[in-house]
């Protein structure tokens, strides 16, 4: 048996198959449709829940009021309920309170029970805004009573929104769709137990208005809003999160183990903003991207009551020195090497440090003054974290640590720690890192020349261990020295080896500056394995290294540089010794050791070609070291050459050089006087790079001056006349002229700079006249460049050859006509304007083959010069121009009626050309198009015989028409042109007739007509009719005497005009008795015939009658007895 149970619309259709089935034992109930949620007014409306099981004998309802996994208990009918053990549970007028929770249903048979879904009912009152705005008025919601506790609300976008006023209001779940909106009015309070959907305006922000949020559920969600005060009560999780950018201007309250989680969200406070209940285990977690931002801070104290999902770690600012500013912060998990933004860049630390980070920003940047305190747990500390030498670091694209602090207790696990005096901010953590307590030397103070090794120590605040080689910067004097380290890896001093170098003075040895101690790419690193803080005492001050030590740096005399000459004259292509009369002495004994540098202003200006000592340093520095008396030999040995072409011909640039001395103790001396002027020559063009026997097809191209190179040392860069010369204008051109100028004869000019001339002549691109040779062979164009810069004589170069080879091209064929119209009675040129060419030299013999797409459909009859190879195809052989006077000369005749006249018949032509070399080329683009023309039928005479005065009828078989010819298909009729003199006709279909003689004398009678196909008439023909006269027998009579048992006779007939034909069947013998013979042949002609009979035989008469009925009367008989 089968059958189809069917829920609600909106419920699916289930159809099941019920089969009887024999079994020992019965199963269980199946249940098919388990209850559903139910929605109602409270108080008014009833609820239902319904259940659909197959085999079921018994049904129990049962409800949890302690959530959907809650415990069961059985209901029985009451007040609130009725039909408990029926298929369908009625909840009467439901008082939340009482009813309120989840409903399943066991359903039983002796197979045992099966427990359903369990289904909510819930209750629901919607705003209608039906009177006005109050919240407490009845009338605007939909179930006719203000909602309670246990009453989902949806405010959806009505005429009037509602407002509470100074009410206390509840509800459990609430949504606010789009559009619409709530308003608390001041003193007022909103009270939620569920979760709440904002889609449109939640304000809440007037005076002593209150919003609390009670659900016991977890994770209830403070929605986006502006709020006067929230207080957030417990619930199974202890957790509230915000489900969009919230604003709270007066009081945060949080109940017992109850959090905030911000997530993405920003939570933003006003300057008189209060909180209540804030503890290690009540406060707001930094869960995301979101802060807790505080509005309006300035000349006061806010504590930030924030914290991980671990751990609580407020942070307070204390911004009372500095201008009023919106503050934001947010903690994270774990503490970073650097950071990008709020981006750690690596992984986190793992010692050393509080596993926090605070990131503290403000909305102006600057203008603050400001004391951040942070808090922690000991339990946020990781190995190697020292309290009693806390860093409250701050990173803003790179680290500054503070100075030193250590952390204070504030009861239980929790420590503080604070940094005063920002004015920027960023990520901050607590670090405790080695760092510099002091700078020493285990030199003893006093004097030290030049050569002298000083032993620094760099005092750390614990043992550090070192990689690299660290460096410290001394000031000492007008050069600072860098020095390396040199030991003390593995405890807390390390030593740097200071060597006093010439020129160095001091009269209380210093490093540089706090930040004079550097990695130099190796690594310090305490005992907790991560970087030292290189900061170092402020030099002067307690700690620094002159505060502790004093050590005296010496100095000496200065060199002497004399002799310089300035406005020495030189051409630029020759050379000059600028200091032949320098002097160079140095009063200070024993000699020292001078580095001389000579320093041209310019080193584009020219360079020393003879250093007589010298080093080349690069960029116009030229260095020499030793004495004083070697330094003034060696620098009058210098050698200068100008640089050519540096300005235009005949104009002249100066030259500066600077000397300078040192003698590694003193500052360096220098002297500017020395000057040469050099006069620009002017040079002649150069041209290189050219290619000779370059090769090439004819059919192609290439760029002959590719690699030409046209160069003028001239400065600045003069204008080049540059002309290109083809030795002769019939082997080919040279295109893509690249701004040079067509002059005619083969010549191609360009005026500009050598450089523009060289990128011109580059760009030169040459095409070989083709087929000047024949086929296989070769020829050589020459090039001459010539290049003028208008003072030196003209420089040419005519090494630049192309050798082009003769390539084979495969010949044409062009002016083929698609679908020429021809009629099928008419001929037609189809190639008249096809062209052959064959572009090679000389002519070369080609073989042209035509031939249309179907034999049949026509034929060349003028075939000018092609002959005929069969089966359609036509040939030539012949050059290009004969091949086309050929072609063009082929006369088409298509066939005649190929189709139904007016319809067309298409022919495709196949022109092949082939020259012996190349692959055949074919061309399939001419077509004609022929007309099927109607033709004039061919009318054919025809001849009849009738006796005189008889009727002649002819029927189609052997009509007019039988021998008449249509070329095109299709029926002919007669089309009588004048009709028989004696008699009448009447004519039938298909050229059949009647024609009646008159009786009338004449031989012969005619008419004409001709045969027409309905749209053309044929030839007009004469039809004779033969007019055979009557004849009669005027005497039939025997011819011999009748003997006794004669067996033959013979009759004489004689006839009224001549007759032909005469036939033993035109005569009848007739016996009485028994006499009996027969008629032989007559013979005879004209009008006398004779007629034999033989076999004659028996006794009685024997009568010859004429019987015939051929056009003669029988009017004669005789008798032979």
């Amino acid at each position: 048996m089968a059958y189809t149970l069917e829920t609600e619309p909106k419920y699916k259709v289930y159809k099941f198959e019920q089969r009887i089935i024999t079994s020992k034992k019965k199963s269980v109930p199946i249940i098919l449709v388990p209850p559903l949620n139910a929605n109602t007014c409270a108080y008014t409306s009833s609820a239902s829940f319904s259940i659909v099981a197959l085999n079921a004998t018994s049904y129990q309802w049962q409800v949890s009021t302690s959530g959907r996994n809650g415990v069961y208990k059985n209901i029985t009918n009451n007040l609130d309920y009725s039909n408990a053990t029926t298929a369908v549970l009625t909840v009467n007028a439901p008082v939340p309170e009482v009813v309120s929770g989840y409903y399943r249903c066991v359903v039983t048979n002796s197979g045992g029970s099966t427990t359903s879904s369990s289904a909510s009912l819930s209750f629901t009152n919607s705003w209608t805004g039906a009177i006005n705005s109050d919240w407490n008025d009845p009338r605007n919601w939909s179930c006719n009573m203000v909602p309670i506790d246990s009453v989902d609300v949806t405010i959806g976008a009505a005429t009037n929104q509602p407002i509470i006023g100074n009410f206390n209001v509840s509800v459990r779940h609430m949504t606010i769709s789009a559009g619409a909106s709530l308003t608390l009015s001041s003193s007022s309070m909103l009270n939620i137990y569920g979760t709440v959907t904002n889609l449109g305006i939640l304000n809440a922000s007037a005076a002593s208005s209150y919003v609390s949020f009670k659900s016991s559920d977890p994770d209830q969600i403070i929605p986006v809003g502006t709020y006067n005060s929230i207080f957030i009560y417990p619930s199974s999780s202890g957790i509230k999160r915000l489900g969009g950018n919230v604003s709270v201007n007066n009081t945060i309250g949080l109940g017992s183990n109850c959090k905030i989680y911000l997530g993405n969200y920003n939570m933003t406070v006003g300057p008189n903003i209060s909180y209540s209940g804030i503890s290690s285990t009540n406060y707001i977690v930094t869960d995301g991207a979101g802060s807790l931002k505080r509005l309006g801070l300035g000349n006061s104290s806010f504590l930030f009551p924030i914290g991980t999902a671990s751990s609580y770690n407020p942070i307070t600012i204390n911004n009372s020195g500095g201008t009023s500013d919106n503050f934001s912060a947010r903690i994270v998990e774990g503490s970073y090497p650097s950071y990008a933004g709020t981006i750690p860049q690596a992984a986190a630390l793992t010692s050393g440090t509080v596993d926090k980070t605070w990131f503290v920003n403000e909305d102006v940047i600057g203008g603050s003054n400001a004391t951040i305190t942070v808090q922690w747990d000991q339990s946020n500390e990781l190995t190697g974290y020292t309290r009693t030498k806390t860093f409250l670091s701050r990173f803003n694209n790179g680290w500054d640590y503070g100075s030193v602090r250590s952390a204070t207790a504030q009861g239980g696990s929790s420590y503080i720690a604070g940094r005063t005096g920002l004015s920027s901010f960023g990520a901050f953590s607590l670090t405790s890192p080695a760092y510099v307590t002091s700078v020493t030397s285990n030199t003893a103070n006093g004097t030290y020349p030049v050569g002298s090794v000083i032993s620094i120590q760099a005092v750390f605040s614990e043992a550090v261990t070192v990689t690299g080689t660290p460096q410290l910067t001394l000031e000492t004097g007008t050069t600072d020295q860098v020095i390396g380290y040199d030991s003390g890896s593995g405890t807390s001093s390390l030593t740097f080896k200071y060597t006093v170098q010439p020129g160095d003075s001091s009269n209380d040895l210093a490093y540089h500056s706090i930040t004079a101690l550097t990695l130099n790419g190796g690594t310090i690193k305490g005992s907790n394995t991560n970087d030292a803080l290189l900061t170092l005492p402020v030099p002067g001050e307690v700690g620094s290294l002159n505060a502790n030590k004093q050590l005296i740096i010496l100095s000496n005399s200065a060199p002497v540089i004399g002799g310089t000459i300035a406005g020495q004259v030189v051409n630029d292509n020759a050379t000059i010794s600028p200091f032949s009369s320098v002097t160079i002495t140095d009063t200070d004994s024993p000699a020292q050791t001078q580095t001389v540098s000579v320093i041209l202003d310019a080193a584009s200006k020219g360079s020393f070609d003879t250093l007589n000592g010298f080093a080349n340093a690069g960029g116009g520095v030229y260095t020499f070291s030793g004495t004083a008396a070697s330094a003034q030999t060696a620098i009058r040995g210098l050698v200068f050459t100008p640089t050519v072409n540096r300005v235009a011909p005949g104009s002249t640039e100066i030259t500066s050089f600077s000397i300078s001395v040192n003698d590694g103790v003193a500052a360096s001396i220098v002297n500017n006087a020395t000057t040469v002027i050099s006069t620009s020559i002017n040079d002649v063009p150069i041209i290189s790079g050219t290619v000779a026997a370059q090769t090439l097809d004819d059919n192609s191209f290439n760029y002959p001056f590719s690699g030409v190179t046209i160069r003028d040392d001239d400065s600045p860069s003069q204008t080049q006349t540059v002309s290109v010369t083809l030795d002769d204008t019939n082997k080919g051109i040279l295109s893509q002229l690249n701004s040079f100028t067509n002059a005619g004869a083969g010549i191609y000019t360009f005026s500009g700079t050598a450089a523009a001339a060289q990128t011109a002549i580059r760009g030169l691109c040459y095409y070989p006249r083709m087929n000047r040779v024949s086929v296989g062979s070769t020829e050589t164009s020459t090039f001459t460049i010539s290049v003028n810069d208008g003072v030196a004589p003209v420089v040419t170069n005519s090494t630049t050859t192309v050798v082009s080879l003769s390539i084979n091209d495969e010949p044409r064929i062009v002016g083929t006509v698609w679908d020429q119209a021809v009629n099928d009675n008419a001929t037609i040129a189809p190639f008249s304007g096809v062209s052959i060419i064959d572009v090679d030299r000389p002519e070369q013999n080609l073989i042209v083959r035509v031939n249309p797409d179907v034999v049949e459909k026509g034929s060349f009859t003028t075939l000018n010069g092609f002959t005929s190879a069969g089966n359609g195809v036509y040939t030539f052989s012949g050059t290009a121009a004969a091949a086309q006077t050929a072609i063009q000369g082929l006369v088409f005749t298509p066939r005649a009626n190929g189709a139904v006249v007016g319809a067309i018949e298409r022919t495709l032509f196949t022109i092949s050309v082939n020259d012996g070399i190349a692959a055949a080329v074919t061309d399939n683009s001419t077509r004609i198009v022929s007309t099927s023309i109607n033709d004039a039928p061919i009318t054919v005479a025809d001849t009849y015989t009738v006796m005189q005065g008889s009727t002649l009828t002819v029927t189609a078989v052997n009509g007019l028409l039988a021998n008449d010819l249509d070329p095109d298909p299709g029926p002919l009729s007669v089309f009588a042109l004048s009709a028989p003199t004696h008699g009448t006709i009447t004519f039938g279909v298909g050229g059949a007739f009647t024609y009646i003689h008159n009786g009338e004398n004449a031989i012969s009678d005619s008419f004409t007509y001709r045969s027409h196909d309905g749209l053309l008439p044929g030839n007009t023909v004469t039809v004779t009719i033969n007019i055979i006269p009557l004849v009669t027998v005027n005497t039939i009579q025997t011819v011999s005497t009748a003997l006794t048992n004669a067996t033959s006779l013979e009759f004489k007939v004689e006839f009224s005009a001549p007759v032909t034909e005469v036939d033993a069947l035109d005569f009848t013998l007739t016996s009485a008795g028994t006499a009996n013979g027969l008629i032989g042949t007559p013979t005879g002609s004209g009008t006398t015939w004779t007629i034999p009979v033989h076999s004659i035989t028996g006794d009685g008469t024997l009568r010859l009658d004429f019987t015939a009925t051929t056009g003669v009367m029988p009017n004669a008989s005789a008798a032979f007895t």
